[in-house]
């Protein structure tokens, strides 16, 4: 009999509406995920973080009340099986191995095109299921 799994629960924590909406669109047309948990800030996505039982999270780099990279530590520490894909317009060059090393599952720069953002969503790092 095969394994299934579980089914994801996203939470897409940008401080741009149109970034939230354009990845909750992603999810339901290439993945068929309805994604209902939005934060807008740091102090949002602890809060939901606190709140849902999040297998995934895709998450911009900057929101405006913090620097993520201030409290991923955090974030790895309570929430370890906690999957995170970094979607921001910071280079990759300069902040992808490094957050990658912090423990993140993935890195993508929002200069990416649609299919780029979909394999990242499906990617090797294991961030998505399928």
């Amino acid at each position: 009999m095969a394994e299934t799994q579980p089914i994801p629960n996203i939470l897409i924590a940008d401080d741009h509406a149109i970034i939230r909406t354009g990845m909750k669109y992603l999810h339901r047309m290439h993945f068929n995920i309805s994604v209902t948990h939005e934060a807008d800030s740091c102090s949002g996505l602890m809060e939901q973080l606190k709140l849902h039982p999040f297998t995934h999270v895709v998450l911009d780099l900057q929101p405006v009340d913090c620097n993520v990279i201030d409290i991923l530590g955090k974030i790895s520490a309570q929430y370890p099986q906690l999957a995170i894909l970094i979607y921001s317009m910071a280079p990759v060059e300069i902040f992808g191995k490094r957050l990658i090393n912090m423990g993140v599952s993935g890195f993508l720069s929002k200069q990416e095109n649609e299919t780029e953002v979909v394999k990242a969503l499906q990617g090797a790092a294991g961030f998505f299921f399928g």
